[in-house]
C-alpha cells in the first residue's frame, strides 16, 4: 500500500523547501547591523553633519563656528579668541561615550596649534529646538567651566 503519491511527494517536498527559504531570509534580515544614518540623533555621522555652522549663546555674547574642513572659530563679544581643530569622536582621552540615558551623543575633541588636546562633551544638540512650535534650536556643550547652552543657529555660508 503506497502512503504517498509521487505528486504529493514533490508538493510536500516544495513546501518544504519555500518555508526553509523564507526563514532563512528572515533570519538573515534579523541578524544584520544597521548602518549609521545621519538622521538617528545618537549617531556620530549625523552630529559630524548637523554641527557645521554658526552657533551662538542668546543671552551672552560667545558664539562658536564649526567649518565643514575641521576648524573651530571661538569668539567673545564678537572678537575672535581662539581657532582649533575639532573632531567628533566617540573617545578622547579619559571620555568615552557608553550607551545609557545621561551620556552625551558625541566627544568634541579640539586640537589647538600648539598641539594641545581638550576633549568636551556634545550633550545634546537639535537644529530645530524640541520640536514645538517656535523653539529655537540648541546646542549643548559639557567642558571644564561647565554646561554652554546655544541657542541660535546658522547654517554655513
Amino acid at each position: 500500500m503506497r502512503l504517498f503519491s509521487s505528486a504529493k511527494i514533490a508538493a510536500i517536498i516544495l513546501v518544504g523547501a519555500l518555508a526553509v527559504l523564507a526563514l532563512g531570509l528572515r533570519f538573515t534580515g534579523a541578524t544584520e547591523k544597521p548602518s549609521a544614518s545621519p538622521r538617528i540623533p545618537d549617531s556620530l555621522d549625523w552630529v559630524r553633519q548637523e554641527i557645521v555652522g554658526t552657533w551662538k549663546e542668546s543671552d551672552k555674547t560667545r558664539k562658536w563656528v564649526f567649518r565643514a574642513n575641521g576648524t573651530l572659530r571661538k569668539y567673545q563679544d564678537g572678537e575672535l579668541v581662539a581657532t582649533t581643530d575639532y573632531e567628533i569622536v566617540s573617545e578622547c582621552k579619559e571620555y568615552k561615550i557608553t550607551s545609557g540615558e545621561f551620556e552625551p551623543m558625541a566627544i568634541l575633541k579640539e586640537t589647538s596649534p600648539d598641539g594641545r588636546v581638550s576633549c568636551n562633551s556634545v550633550k545634546n544638540m537639535k537644529k530645530s529646538g524640541d520640536g514645538g512650535a517656535g523653539s529655537p534650536p540648541f546646542l549643548l556643550v559639557g567642558t571644564q567651566y561647565g554646561v554652554y547652552n546655544f541657542q541660535t543657529y546658522s547654517s554655513p555660508q
